[in-house]
């Protein structure tokens, strides 16, 4: 084991149930954002869900 520290990057982010609120509906909208454009190229909608 080494006696040099460890450093991380990981941030704890002390929010109010608003800012939650806030930043989980901006990752929903990211993340269907992102995904849309491959899903219509595997063939199904911008849900996810194939277009049969």
């Amino acid at each position: 084991m080494s006696d040099r520290p460890v450093f991380t990057y990981q941030t704890r982010l002390r929010l109010a149930p608003e800012q939650v609120a806030a930043l989980d509906a901006y990752a929903n909208l990211y993340g269907r954002a992102q995904a849309g454009p491959l899903c219509q190229d595997a063939g199904g909608d911008s849900d996810g869900r194939s277009q049969v």
